[in-house]
């Protein structure tokens, strides 16, 4: 970021609903300035501040006038598809490229359009690379399964996810799962981090990386060596082909009914 000079200490990227912002209980913002000052005062100058939000720029700018947010660093609104820094926030073009890749919006509202449980939300929420429905809860889990499907046949790629049992998952599916773990972990002390990174290009275009990737809630650690495999063509990205997990000997507890990813 060109605010700092040298890599930031540390960075915080936070949800704003019922996170950064409470919207039942604290309608002083009493939490919100607390925070605020601590910012201020021990880490805005040598830290960067990150809201990442399903909201799009719209709605992210009424909450602003509504609410004493600070000026973040960097935004990420519309479930992250669009990248937006500063005060002005100036659009991050390279992410624009990335999310053009591979996206064709005629074949979504088309395959979309055969689902009468599908009601478009207001249009303020319709941004270029994210359309935004209504959907009875009762037919989440049905629709969102017959419409990945719809959506593979028609060219959205899918990968692999072997998971440490050996459990095979889409890629897809397996971040569409995550929603389930939100406030999973509230009141814990949850991180997740990687180690022993290594990037090799087995042919051109073709790149393995391995890693350990850890997971700590309180005392427990669970350590997984993860292989993944991307290609790329020019201009076009990355593309991840698959992903394949393994409990490390390292790991205390060999368990993945908990594991998020």
């Amino acid at each position: 970021m060109e605010r700092l000079t040298s890599p930031p200490r540390l960075m915080i990227v936070s949800d704003l609903d019922d996170t950064m912002v409470e919207h039942r209980n604290d309608n002083e913002n009493h939490s919100l300035l607390r925070f605020n000052s601590l910012w201020e005062e021990a880490y805005r100058h040598d830290s960067l501040l990150v809201f990442s939000t399903g909201r799009a720029k719209t709605m992210y700018k009424k909450l602003r006038k509504a609410r004493p947010l600070l000026t973040p660093d960097v935004i990420v609104t519309s479930v992250g598809t669009e990248i937006s820094y500063g005060k002005s926030m100036v659009p991050d073009e390279n992410w624009v490229e990335i999310m053009n890749n591979k996206w064709n919006r005629g074949i979504v509202e088309e395959e979309t359009r055969k689902f009468p449980e599908l009601t478009l939300q207001a249009e303020t929420e319709q941004m270029p690379h994210k359309l935004s429905f209504h959907v009875d809860k009762s037919k989440v889990k049905e629709v969102t399964k017959e419409l990945y499907q719809r959506l593979e046949k028609r060219g959205d790629p899918a990968g692999v996810f072997v998971h440490p049992s050996g459990a095979e998952k889409s890629l897809r599916g397996t971040i569409d799962e995550l929603w389930k773990y939100h406030g999973d972990k509230k009141d814990k002390k949850f991180r997740v981090w990687i180690d022993q990174v290594l990037a090799t290009e087995t042919t051109h275009g073709t790149w393995i990386v391995k890693l350990d990737k850890w997971e700590q809630t309180g005392n427990e650690r669970k350590c997984c060596t993860t292989t993944v495999k991307f290609t790329s063509k020019e201009n076009e990205g990355f593309v991840w082909e698959n992903v394949q997990q393994t409990w490390s000997e390292e790991s205390e507890v060999k368990d993945d009914s908990t594991w998020i990813i």
